[in-house]
Protein backbone atom coordinates (compact mmCIF):
# COMPACT_ATOMS: atom_id res chain seq x y z
CA UNK A 1 0.00 0.00 0.00
CA UNK A 2 1.41 3.38 -0.97
CA UNK A 3 1.93 5.63 2.11
CA UNK A 4 -0.28 8.69 2.32
CA UNK A 5 1.37 12.05 1.66
CA UNK A 6 -1.24 13.91 3.70
CA UNK A 7 0.67 13.70 7.01
CA UNK A 8 3.75 15.15 5.29
CA UNK A 9 1.90 18.23 4.06
CA UNK A 10 0.22 18.72 7.41
CA UNK A 11 3.62 18.53 9.09
CA UNK A 12 5.08 21.10 6.70
CA UNK A 13 2.15 23.45 7.27
CA UNK A 14 2.61 23.13 11.03
CA UNK A 15 6.37 23.66 10.71
CA UNK A 16 6.02 26.89 8.72
CA UNK A 17 3.32 28.24 11.04
CA UNK A 18 5.64 27.68 14.02
CA UNK A 19 8.68 29.07 12.21
CA UNK A 20 6.83 32.27 11.33
CA UNK A 21 5.36 32.77 14.83
CA UNK A 22 8.46 34.61 16.17
CA UNK A 23 8.01 38.23 15.04
CA UNK A 24 10.01 41.23 16.24
CA UNK A 25 9.36 44.98 16.04
CA UNK A 26 11.95 47.73 16.53
CA UNK A 27 10.85 51.08 17.98
CA UNK A 28 11.71 54.67 17.09
CA UNK A 29 15.01 55.50 15.35
CA UNK A 30 18.04 55.22 17.63
CA UNK A 31 19.98 58.22 18.87
CA UNK A 32 23.50 58.47 20.25
CA UNK A 33 23.46 57.25 23.88
CA UNK A 34 19.67 57.02 23.68
CA UNK A 35 17.42 53.98 23.98
CA UNK A 36 15.81 51.60 21.52
CA UNK A 37 12.67 49.60 22.29
CA UNK A 38 12.34 46.06 20.95
CA UNK A 39 9.08 44.12 21.23
CA UNK A 40 8.29 40.64 19.99
CA UNK A 41 5.66 37.93 19.90
CA UNK A 42 6.39 34.23 20.14
CA UNK A 43 9.76 32.54 20.22
CA UNK A 44 11.33 30.48 22.97
CA UNK A 45 13.49 31.80 25.81
CA UNK A 46 16.33 32.52 26.29
CA UNK A 47 16.54 35.45 23.88
CA UNK A 48 19.54 37.40 22.62
CA UNK A 49 19.86 40.62 20.62
CA UNK A 50 22.90 41.36 18.49
CA UNK A 51 23.68 44.87 17.24
CA UNK A 52 25.82 44.61 14.09
CA UNK A 53 27.40 47.91 13.02
CA UNK A 54 28.83 48.37 9.54
CA UNK A 55 32.63 48.06 9.64
CA UNK A 56 32.77 47.76 13.40
CA UNK A 57 32.34 45.22 16.20
CA UNK A 58 28.97 43.52 16.89
CA UNK A 59 27.51 43.86 20.40
CA UNK A 60 25.71 40.94 22.04
CA UNK A 61 22.90 41.74 24.47
CA UNK A 62 21.37 39.02 26.68
CA UNK A 63 17.67 39.56 27.28
CA UNK A 64 16.52 38.77 30.85
CA UNK A 65 13.84 36.11 31.28
CA UNK A 66 11.58 38.66 32.98
CA UNK A 67 11.22 40.50 29.65
CA UNK A 68 9.06 37.68 28.22
CA UNK A 69 5.64 36.67 29.53
CA UNK A 70 2.44 35.23 28.03
CA UNK A 71 4.06 34.88 24.61
CA UNK A 72 4.86 38.62 24.56
CA UNK A 73 8.25 40.25 25.04
CA UNK A 74 9.54 43.77 25.50
CA UNK A 75 13.07 45.04 26.13
CA UNK A 76 14.75 48.44 26.03
CA UNK A 77 18.33 48.69 24.78
CA UNK A 78 20.01 51.55 26.62
CA UNK A 79 22.30 53.24 25.97
CA UNK A 80 22.92 52.87 22.26
CA UNK A 81 26.73 52.45 22.14
CA UNK A 82 27.26 54.08 18.72
CA UNK A 83 28.04 57.64 17.71
CA UNK A 84 25.74 59.69 15.51
CA UNK A 85 25.79 58.81 11.83
CA UNK A 86 26.81 55.21 12.50
CA UNK A 87 24.77 52.57 10.69
CA UNK A 88 23.90 49.23 12.25
CA UNK A 89 21.30 46.51 12.11
CA UNK A 90 19.69 44.36 14.74
CA UNK A 91 19.00 40.65 14.81
CA UNK A 92 17.20 38.66 17.47
CA UNK A 93 17.67 35.00 18.35
CA UNK A 94 15.82 32.54 20.57
CA UNK A 95 16.45 29.02 21.87
CA UNK A 96 15.92 27.49 18.42
CA UNK A 97 18.85 29.25 16.76
CA UNK A 98 20.61 32.41 15.69
CA UNK A 99 18.63 35.09 13.84
CA UNK A 100 15.30 33.27 14.13
CA UNK A 101 13.49 36.54 14.89
CA UNK A 102 14.68 38.10 11.65
CA UNK A 103 16.84 41.11 10.84
CA UNK A 104 15.98 44.79 11.19
CA UNK A 105 16.27 47.54 8.65
CA UNK A 106 19.56 49.36 8.37
CA UNK A 107 19.35 51.88 11.21
CA UNK A 108 21.22 55.20 11.37
CA UNK A 109 22.12 56.68 14.76
CA UNK A 110 20.81 60.21 15.24
CA UNK A 111 22.01 63.18 17.28
CA UNK A 112 22.08 62.74 21.07
CA UNK A 113 18.90 63.96 22.76
CA UNK A 114 19.16 66.52 25.60
CA UNK A 115 22.95 66.22 25.64
CA UNK A 116 22.93 62.49 26.47
CA UNK A 117 26.39 61.03 26.90
CA UNK A 118 27.80 57.54 27.33
CA UNK A 119 30.83 55.42 26.51
CA UNK A 120 30.93 54.94 22.73
CA UNK A 121 34.48 53.56 22.61
CA UNK A 122 34.75 50.49 20.43
CA UNK A 123 35.87 47.25 22.09
CA UNK A 124 39.31 45.90 21.24
CA UNK A 125 39.35 43.25 18.55
CA UNK A 126 41.08 39.96 19.42
CA UNK A 127 41.60 39.34 15.72
CA UNK A 128 40.39 40.62 12.36
CA UNK A 129 39.92 39.34 8.82
CA UNK A 130 40.66 40.68 5.35
CA UNK A 131 38.73 40.73 2.08
CA UNK A 132 41.44 41.21 -0.56
CA UNK A 133 39.53 40.22 -3.68
CA UNK A 134 36.80 41.87 -5.71
CA UNK A 135 33.28 40.58 -5.07
CA UNK A 136 31.87 39.46 -8.42
CA UNK A 137 28.86 37.38 -9.36
CA UNK A 138 29.73 33.64 -9.56
CA UNK A 139 33.42 34.35 -8.92
CA UNK A 140 35.78 33.23 -6.16
CA UNK A 141 35.91 35.50 -3.13
CA UNK A 142 38.69 35.24 -0.54
CA UNK A 143 38.59 35.62 3.25
CA UNK A 144 42.00 35.61 4.96
CA UNK A 145 44.14 37.17 7.67
CA UNK A 146 42.23 35.75 10.65
CA UNK A 147 45.38 34.34 12.24
CA UNK A 148 44.37 35.26 15.78
CA UNK A 149 41.04 33.41 15.65
CA UNK A 150 40.41 30.07 17.32
CA UNK A 151 39.51 27.75 14.45
CA UNK A 152 37.11 26.92 13.01
CA UNK A 153 35.55 30.29 12.30
CA UNK A 154 32.00 31.03 11.14
CA UNK A 155 31.23 33.74 8.59
CA UNK A 156 27.78 35.34 8.61
CA UNK A 157 26.72 36.65 5.21
CA UNK A 158 24.27 39.55 5.38
CA UNK A 159 22.33 40.98 2.46
CA UNK A 160 21.36 44.65 2.18
CA UNK A 161 18.53 45.30 -0.28
CA UNK A 162 18.18 48.61 -2.06
CA UNK A 163 14.56 49.21 -3.07
CA UNK A 164 13.61 52.68 -4.29
CA UNK A 165 14.36 55.23 -1.58
CA UNK A 166 14.63 52.69 1.22
CA UNK A 167 17.50 50.48 2.29
CA UNK A 168 16.75 47.44 4.39
CA UNK A 169 19.01 44.82 5.86
CA UNK A 170 18.46 41.14 6.14
CA UNK A 171 20.40 37.94 5.80
CA UNK A 172 19.30 35.35 3.32
CA UNK A 173 18.28 31.73 3.68
CA UNK A 174 20.24 29.18 1.75
CA UNK A 175 22.45 26.18 2.37
CA UNK A 176 22.88 25.38 6.05
CA UNK A 177 20.22 27.83 7.17
CA UNK A 178 18.82 27.77 10.68
CA UNK A 179 15.09 27.38 11.53
CA UNK A 180 13.26 30.48 10.40
CA UNK A 181 15.37 30.81 7.26
CA UNK A 182 16.93 34.24 7.96
CA UNK A 183 20.66 33.65 8.41
CA UNK A 184 23.22 32.17 6.04
CA UNK A 185 26.56 30.94 7.33
CA UNK A 186 29.83 30.01 5.67
CA UNK A 187 31.89 27.37 7.47
CA UNK A 188 35.58 27.45 6.48
CA UNK A 189 37.66 24.34 7.28
CA UNK A 190 39.37 24.11 10.67
CA UNK A 191 42.82 24.26 9.07
CA UNK A 192 44.42 27.36 7.58
CA UNK A 193 43.50 31.02 7.79
CA UNK A 194 42.32 31.53 4.23
CA UNK A 195 38.99 30.55 2.72
CA UNK A 196 37.65 30.89 -0.80
CA UNK A 197 33.91 31.18 -1.38
CA UNK A 198 32.07 30.95 -4.69
CA UNK A 199 29.91 34.06 -4.58
CA UNK A 200 26.59 32.66 -5.80
CA UNK A 201 24.94 36.06 -5.46
CA UNK A 202 23.44 38.18 -8.23
CA UNK A 203 25.18 41.36 -9.33
CA UNK A 204 23.87 44.55 -7.72
CA UNK A 205 23.50 42.95 -4.28
CA UNK A 206 25.13 44.67 -1.30
CA UNK A 207 26.59 42.41 1.39
CA UNK A 208 28.08 42.78 4.87
CA UNK A 209 30.22 39.98 6.34
CA UNK A 210 30.92 39.29 10.01
CA UNK A 211 33.07 36.59 11.60
CA UNK A 212 33.15 34.71 14.92
CA UNK A 213 35.64 32.08 16.03
CA UNK A 214 35.17 28.75 17.83
CA UNK A 215 34.95 30.55 21.21
CA UNK A 216 32.28 32.94 19.98
CA UNK A 217 34.67 35.89 19.85
CA UNK A 218 33.94 38.39 17.11
CA UNK A 219 36.41 39.42 14.46
CA UNK A 220 34.28 42.41 13.54
CA UNK A 221 32.08 43.16 10.56
CA UNK A 222 33.01 44.37 7.11
CA UNK A 223 32.04 47.48 5.25
CA UNK A 224 29.30 47.14 2.64
CA UNK A 225 30.45 45.10 -0.36
CA UNK A 226 28.69 45.52 -3.72
CA UNK A 227 28.53 42.44 -5.97
CA UNK A 228 29.71 43.49 -9.42
CA UNK A 229 28.62 42.01 -12.74
CA UNK A 230 30.54 39.21 -14.44
CA UNK A 231 29.99 37.17 -17.60
CA UNK A 232 29.19 34.06 -15.53
CA UNK A 233 25.70 33.38 -14.17
CA UNK A 234 25.94 29.59 -13.94
CA UNK A 235 26.02 29.58 -10.13
CA UNK A 236 22.69 31.36 -9.72
CA UNK A 237 19.68 29.23 -8.77
CA UNK A 238 16.38 29.54 -6.88
CA UNK A 239 18.22 29.53 -3.53
CA UNK A 240 20.34 32.54 -4.48
CA UNK A 241 19.49 35.88 -2.81
CA UNK A 242 16.40 37.53 -4.24
CA UNK A 243 14.71 40.90 -3.86
CA UNK A 244 11.79 39.38 -1.93
CA UNK A 245 12.97 39.32 1.68
CA UNK A 246 11.42 39.84 5.10
CA UNK A 247 12.84 42.19 7.73
CA UNK A 248 11.99 43.15 11.29
CA UNK A 249 9.56 46.09 10.97
CA UNK A 250 10.07 49.42 12.71
CA UNK A 251 7.17 50.94 14.60
CA UNK A 252 5.65 54.22 13.40
CA UNK A 253 7.34 57.28 14.84
CA UNK A 254 7.15 61.06 14.66
CA UNK A 255 10.15 63.31 14.22
CA UNK A 256 13.35 63.26 12.22
CA UNK A 257 16.81 61.86 12.64
CA UNK A 258 20.16 62.65 11.12
CA UNK A 259 21.40 60.18 8.52
CA UNK A 260 24.64 59.89 6.64
CA UNK A 261 24.78 61.70 3.26
CA UNK A 262 25.00 58.46 1.31
CA UNK A 263 22.02 56.93 3.12
CA UNK A 264 18.56 57.92 1.88
CA UNK A 265 15.77 58.29 4.38
CA UNK A 266 14.00 55.12 5.39
CA UNK A 267 10.27 55.00 5.81
CA UNK A 268 9.19 53.20 8.96
CA UNK A 269 6.33 50.89 9.71
CA UNK A 270 4.86 48.05 7.72
CA UNK A 271 3.22 49.07 4.48
CA UNK A 272 -0.30 48.03 3.56
CA UNK A 273 1.12 46.21 0.56
CA UNK A 274 3.36 44.14 2.83
CA UNK A 275 0.44 43.25 5.09
CA UNK A 276 -1.78 42.39 2.13
CA UNK A 277 0.96 40.27 0.62
CA UNK A 278 1.50 38.38 3.88
CA UNK A 279 -2.23 37.73 4.30
CA UNK A 280 -2.59 36.61 0.68
CA UNK A 281 0.41 34.29 1.03
CA UNK A 282 -1.01 32.72 4.19
CA UNK A 283 -4.42 32.19 2.56
CA UNK A 284 -2.79 30.70 -0.53
CA UNK A 285 -0.69 28.31 1.55
CA UNK A 286 -3.71 27.21 3.60
CA UNK A 287 -5.76 26.67 0.43
CA UNK A 288 -3.00 24.55 -1.09
CA UNK A 289 -2.78 22.36 2.02
CA UNK A 290 -6.58 21.85 2.13
CA UNK A 291 -6.70 21.05 -1.59
CA UNK A 292 -3.93 18.50 -1.26
CA UNK A 293 -5.65 16.94 1.76
CA UNK A 294 -8.94 16.58 -0.14
CA UNK A 295 -7.10 15.14 -3.15
CA UNK A 296 -5.33 12.54 -1.00
CA UNK A 297 -8.56 11.52 0.79
CA UNK A 298 -10.43 11.13 -2.51
CA UNK A 299 -7.60 9.11 -3.97
CA UNK A 300 -7.56 6.78 -0.97
CA UNK A 301 -11.35 6.39 -1.07
CA UNK A 302 -11.78 5.84 -4.81
CA UNK A 303 -8.42 4.43 -5.76
CA UNK A 304 -9.48 0.74 -5.51
CA UNK A 305 -10.39 -1.58 -8.36
CA UNK A 306 -13.97 -2.92 -8.58
CA UNK A 307 -12.41 -6.39 -8.69
CA UNK A 308 -11.36 -6.20 -5.05
CA UNK A 309 -7.67 -5.34 -5.34
CA UNK A 310 -5.81 -2.03 -5.40
CA UNK A 311 -5.09 -0.67 -8.82
CA UNK A 312 -1.56 0.08 -9.88
CA UNK A 313 0.25 1.59 -12.80
CA UNK A 314 2.10 -1.71 -13.17
CA UNK A 315 -1.01 -3.89 -13.11
CA UNK A 316 -1.32 -6.54 -15.83
CA UNK A 317 -4.17 -6.97 -18.23
CA UNK A 318 -6.13 -10.22 -17.83
CA UNK A 319 -5.05 -13.18 -19.94
CA UNK A 320 -6.90 -13.15 -23.27
CA UNK A 321 -9.16 -16.04 -24.19
CA UNK A 322 -8.74 -17.62 -27.59
CA UNK A 323 -12.14 -18.31 -29.15
CA UNK A 324 -12.74 -20.72 -32.00
CA UNK A 325 -15.22 -19.12 -34.45
CA UNK A 326 -16.88 -22.47 -35.02
CA UNK A 327 -17.31 -23.07 -31.34
CA UNK A 328 -18.66 -19.55 -30.91
CA UNK A 329 -21.21 -20.06 -33.69
CA UNK A 330 -22.24 -23.42 -32.32
CA UNK A 331 -23.20 -21.72 -29.09
CA UNK A 332 -25.05 -18.93 -30.86
CA UNK A 333 -26.76 -21.16 -33.46
CA UNK A 334 -26.95 -24.70 -32.06
CA UNK A 335 -29.62 -25.74 -34.58
CA UNK A 336 -27.68 -24.64 -37.67
CA UNK A 337 -24.41 -26.57 -37.70
CA UNK A 338 -24.11 -26.11 -41.47
CA UNK A 339 -23.13 -22.47 -40.80
CA UNK A 340 -20.45 -23.63 -38.45
CA UNK A 341 -19.01 -25.96 -41.10
CA UNK A 342 -18.23 -22.99 -43.37
CA UNK A 343 -15.56 -21.71 -40.94
CA UNK A 344 -12.19 -23.44 -40.81
CA UNK A 345 -11.14 -24.79 -37.46
CA UNK A 346 -8.41 -22.76 -35.75
CA UNK A 347 -7.66 -25.24 -33.00
CA UNK A 348 -6.46 -28.82 -33.02
CA UNK A 349 -9.16 -29.64 -30.50
CA UNK A 350 -12.37 -30.95 -32.03
CA UNK A 351 -15.42 -28.76 -31.51
CA UNK A 352 -17.79 -29.88 -28.84
CA UNK A 353 -20.96 -31.61 -29.98
CA UNK A 354 -24.09 -30.67 -28.13
CA UNK A 355 -26.77 -33.33 -27.44
CA UNK A 356 -29.35 -31.38 -29.37
CA UNK A 357 -27.22 -31.51 -32.50
CA UNK A 358 -27.92 -34.68 -34.59
CA UNK A 359 -25.64 -35.36 -37.57
CA UNK A 360 -27.10 -34.18 -40.87
CA UNK A 361 -26.45 -35.64 -44.26
CA UNK A 362 -26.96 -34.27 -47.75
CA UNK A 363 -30.00 -36.57 -48.24
CA UNK A 364 -31.61 -35.24 -45.12
CA UNK A 365 -31.21 -31.70 -46.39
CA UNK A 366 -32.75 -32.61 -49.79
CA UNK A 367 -35.65 -34.33 -48.05
CA UNK A 368 -36.35 -31.12 -46.18
CA UNK A 369 -36.64 -29.18 -49.44
CA UNK A 370 -39.00 -31.82 -50.87
CA UNK A 371 -41.39 -31.46 -47.99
Amino acid sequence: MRPSILPTFLYLALYFSVALSFSVTVGSPPTQCGSLNVTWTGGRAPFEIVLIPVYNIPRNISVPSTAFSNNQGSYQISPIPFTRGKQFFLTMSDATGFGTGGISELLTVGEPVNGASCNTTNPTLAYSFSLPSSLQQCSSYIFNGYDGAVLPVTITVCLIEHSGSSVTYTSFASRGSVPGGDVFFLHPPSTGTSFTWLADVAAGTTIVFSMTDAHGISGGSSDTQLVSLSDDASCLNPTSPSSTITTIPSSTHVGSSTSSPSQPSTSSGVSKGTIAGAVFGAILAATAVVALAVFCLKRQRHGRSPYGFATSRNSRRPNSVELDPATCLSRLYPLQPELRASYPETSSTSPSVYPSEAPHTLNDTLDQFKH
